[in-house]
């Protein structure tokens, strides 16, 4: 199911998710288990920030903004009748941007409160640590600036970095499909001793979301992990 936040209902029909069999490290042999099939991929959220950051060139030029887009995935996930209590580990890993938007360069952290260990595209709590995280795993992706928004000396009004991205991609006859671009990552749980994953490569954002609907966009699913 595809549930768009704010957005319109088309932007479901345009859900781009890719499920990697042999992506991220996983060989031909994934399968599906009565194991692997106890957790489930629950699919992910991303919000979408539109922003710029303020500056004031000189007397001739005023106030700028240099604008960049920035998302936030939540990757769902369940861990059914086993509890997330009783896994040794949970570890989004393999984290990388396969495809770069036309405009801007997207780098990305990932969320790693209360984890047991993380690196530059890794993080890894213990079961019982990630509880509080309430099963989801957080990133954070930002674009490199797109360009500069020039106010003007004779600019009068209000004005915040939104705005400013909103009228720099309407000057700059920007597209959605100039912004998009895909990452993937690996979903892995361990419980006694054995690892289940859930490949996944991520299109941000389908559809034409420069215009259409809001900042909120959820793509739910109920998809077994595997083992190998």
């Amino acid at each position: 199911m595809v549930r768009a936040g704010r957005a319109t209902t088309g932007l479901g029909l345009l859900l781009a998710l890719v499920m990697v069999a042999a992506g991220c490290g996983g060989g031909g042999g994934a399968k599906v288990t009565p194991e692997s099939a106890r957790f489930t991929d629950r699919g992910y959220g991303v919000h979408f920030s539109p922003t710029g950051t303020y500056s004031f060139g000189s007397i001739e030029e005023g106030g700028k903004y240099s604008v960049f887009p920035r998302y936030t995935i939540d990757q769902w996930f369940d861990t059914g009748d086993v509890g997330l209590s009783l896994v040794e580990e949970v570890t989004l890993k393999s984290v990388r941007v396969t495809q770069q938007p036309k405009f801007g360069t997207i780098s990305f952290e990932i969320e790693h409160t209360g984890a047991r260990s993380w690196g530059e595209d890794f993080v890894t709590w213990t079961g019982y640590g990630m509880q509080e995280a309430a099963a989801s795993i957080r990133l954070f992706l930002t674009s490199s600036p797109l360009g500069d928004h020039v106010l003007g000396k004779d600019f009068s009004g209000t004005h915040s970095g939104p705005q400013a991205f909103r009228d720099f991609v309407a000057g700059a006859g920007l597209k959605s499909a100039d912004l998009r671009f895909k990452i993937r990552y690996r979903l892995e749980i361990v419980k006694d001793g054995k690892r289940y994953f859930s490949d996944k490569e991520v299109v941000i954002l389908p559809g034409d979301f420069l215009n259409e609907g809001g900042p909120n966009y959820d793509y739910e699913m109920a998809e077994p992990f595997k083992t190998e």
